[in-house]
């Protein structure tokens, strides 16, 4: 499911609010036994092992880091939001993750954050309108 999402994004860069170490986090989380929200089958089975009141909330966790999460190609404006986003079909579409699958391989990947550097790019250009 993650990854499907992970696709779409690379569809539509604007339409999420969230960004790919987002994604990535929550993929690691999820089978991390670090937070509670991910112990169980089900609801029932959280409610059953008391997990709310044993374990921590991965959405504190996000909240508390919310600036690292968030997309900033987003536009809540944008053509998207009152779309259903349908996926490409055609496998060459499909784009290989490899932020995701080669995180650990450092001859892979670039040596600066992409997403760090957008971030800031971003930011000094709302800094320099808000001066204009």
């Amino acid at each position: 499911f993650i990854e499907g999402v992970w696709q779409l994004t690379q569809l539509y860069p604007t339409a999420f609010e969230f960004n790919e170490r987002f994604l990535m986090s929550l993929h690691d989380h999820s089978h991390s036994c670090q937070y509670g929200n991910f112990i169980g089958n089900c609801e029932k089975d959280r409610l059953d092992l008391g997990v709310k009141d044993r374990t921590y909330s991965y959405w504190n966790y996000v909240l508390q880091n919310v600036n690292d999460f968030r997309n900033p190609l987003f536009r809540p404006q944008s053509s998207y939001a009152s779309e259903v986003l349908l996926p490409t079909i055609f496998p060459q579409t499909l784009k290989f993750w490899l932020n995701m699958y080669h995180r650990f391989d450092s001859g892979l990947l670039p040596k600066e954050n992409t997403a760090n550097t957008l971030t800031h790019l971003v930011d000094h250009t709302i800094a320099l309108s808000d001066h204009a």
